[in-house]
């Protein structure tokens, strides 16, 4: 009989907004009845905006939202937080946690989104990231 093996991997999180804490996923042997939980990894959207005309980047940012939504986009950080250790500070900076790496891809070439990189282009100057957390 193959020896049962159980791997606990756990991701720790914290940010300013919350600690989290997941059990990520345990294996056993084949045809076993107990649910295999996917292995998570974080990966988040990192935005960092120059805002140049406040009322079009909010005009923006309602009519963005819903799409950030739809691909499984969360917020992880409040507008208006942030605080520079060093360097120039931006007007705008964003964390947006997504369900994978993919999903951030689908967002941002999204056929209802991508009019709207025209208006923010128009009313800020941006740095987009996409990147995986550990």
């Amino acid at each position: 009989m193959p020896a049962r093996a159980i791997i606990f991997l756990f991701n720790v999180i914290e940010t300013k907004v919350s600690t989290r804490k997941f059990e990520l996923g345990v294996f056993t042997q084949p045809g076993s009845k107990t649910e295999v939980a996917a292995l998570r990894r974080d990966f988040f959207y990192i935005g960092q905006h120059e805002i140049d005309d406040d009322a079009a980047f909010a005009d923006y940012l309602k009519q963005t939202m819903p799409f950030i939504e739809k691909h499984g986009g969360r917020y992880l950080t409040k507008a208006g937080t942030h605080e520079i250790l060093e360097g120039q500070r931006p007007s705008r900076v964003v964390v947006v946690e997504f369900p994978s790496k993919q999903a951030i891809k689908e967002w941002y070439n999204d056929p209802g989104y991508r009019p709207l990189v025209a208006k923010r282009h128009a009313a800020a100057r941006s740095i987009m990231i996409a990147l995986e957390g550990q």
